[in-house]
């Protein structure tokens, strides 16, 4: 029984979340659907590819990833890579590029008749229906839209990073790695970002009291920044893409 998952800007979008779902089991009553998450914000591929990387791991081999987020971007244009034995569905507008990053990933173009609308589903059950059947996907195409995220830069004693993602609990997650950090970062050290100032990394997130600013490397490894029981983006006034900068003292 394939398991296919769904990441997507569609939650409170009405019936097109159903409408795309109701397609796929009419057409494969076989498969088992899974939501990573359907609350990424309206047209914000970034979080989308951050949130399927993190996730697409933690699922068996075999599994199918459909990331429907800022379709118009891709024209509807759809490609299928593959990675670890997973299968990814998505549109051509740099999505795929953020997820991979720099593994050496090959994308095969799902080729349709053009779709009116934005939903696309003629095009989703062709390219699941390719995966599912094990179809050749032909030639790998050559030209996709590629995005890149900003990578971390550190020499002795000074870091620069910045923000990944901002998850739904207002917590921010850094392009900064502990292996980073413990590289360049070996004496006391003062930890900038927006309007939080911290001074030292903790084991883990509760350790403050509520409202107090807290950084601790998070389960995948990377620095987090947050706030006990509170929305530390927010008050701190963290975004995508925002500095953050750490110096030894």
């Amino acid at each position: 029984m394939p398991i296919v998952t769904f990441t997507s800007d569609l939650a409170g979008s009405g019936y097109y979340l159903a409408a795309i779902k109701g397609s796929i089991l009419k057409a494969f009553p076989e498969v088992q659907l899974v939501d990573v998450s359907n609350h990424i914000g309206p047209l914000d591929y970034k979080a989308a590819a951050f949130t399927i990387q993190k996730a697409y791991t933690y699922f068996p081999e075999g599994a199918i990833h459909i990331v429907h987020v800022n379709s118009a971007d891709g024209k509807g244009r759809m490609l299928i890579a593959e990675k670890d034995n997973h299968f990814f569905l998505l549109f051509d507008n740099g999505t795929g590029p953020l997820i991979f990053e720099h593994e050496p990933v090959r994308f095969y173009e799902v080729s349709t008749e053009p779709e009116s609308g934005s939903l696309f589903i003629q095009t989703i059950l062709k390219g699941l229906k390719m995966i599912i059947e094990r179809q050749s996907f032909g030639e790998a195409v050559q030209q996709f839209k590629v995005l890149r995220r900003l990578n971390p830069f550190g020499n002795d004693g000074t870091i620069k990073g910045s923000i990944l993602f901002i998850d739904p609990f207002g917590n921010a997650i850094t392009n900064i790695t502990e292996e980073f950090f413990n590289r360049y970062i070996t004496s006391d050290y003062t930890i900038s970002a927006g309007g939080a100032s911290l001074d030292r990394i903790s084991k883990h997130y509760n350790v403050n009291e509520p409202g107090i600013a807290v950084a601790f490397f998070n389960s995948q490894g990377l620095l987090e920044i947050a706030q006990n029981n509170s929305r530390g983006s927010q008050l701190f006034g963290l975004k995508v893409d925002g500095p953050v900068l750490i110096m030894e003292r």
